[in-house]
């Protein structure tokens, strides 16, 4: 969207909600595979628009919270670049607050000291998913994270 239409959370347009369930719901429909969607909902009512919805449709969903101090995720994103003033690091606070809203409709994952495989393996092993095995070499699993690392700098805007 165009940034003078756009006023505060791009969550905050109904029609972000509105595709987010539209398009879940058309996967789960036509794939019959495991879908994850890496996706920070805090506020209560969308997760009910969009997550609720599903769950009515009788679609199967493990929703996960993956927490961390508010340190954490501000050392998280200066790893990619953003600062404290960020408009990430300035939803922290709101999605702490939010997410404890959601603990009693949610899986709560404590990532403060884990890595990123570990964080994979708690939930691969909480929804009973087969994980495949990556037989890469260490020096290229490490590439591969870094290319995902770089992928998620911002040096402009």
């Amino acid at each position: 969207m165009p940034k003078e239409i756009i006023q505060g959370n791009f969550q905050d347009q109904i029609l972000w909600r509105t595709f987010n369930y539209e398009i879940i719901k058309n996967i789960y429909e036509k794939y019959s595979g495991t879908i994850i969607i890496p996706m920070t909902v805090c506020n209560k009512n969308y997760f009910d628009e969009i997550i609720g919805k599903l769950l009515t449709d009788n679609i199967k969903i493990d929703h996960y919270i993956l927490g961390a101090s508010k340190e954490t995720i501000l050392k998280r994103l200066s790893k990619r670049h953003d600062g404290k003033e960020s408009w990430p690091a300035q939803q922290i606070d709101i999605c702490i607050n939010g997410f404890k809203e959601l603990m009693d409709k949610s899986i709560y994952i404590d990532t403060n000291r884990l890595k990123i495989n570990e964080v994979a393996n708690i939930i691969s092993e909480k929804s009973d998913i087969k994980l495949m095995e990556d037989n890469s070499i260490e020096i290229i699993k490490k590439i591969k994270r870094g290319i995902v690392q770089i992928k998620h700098i911002k040096i402009f805007g």
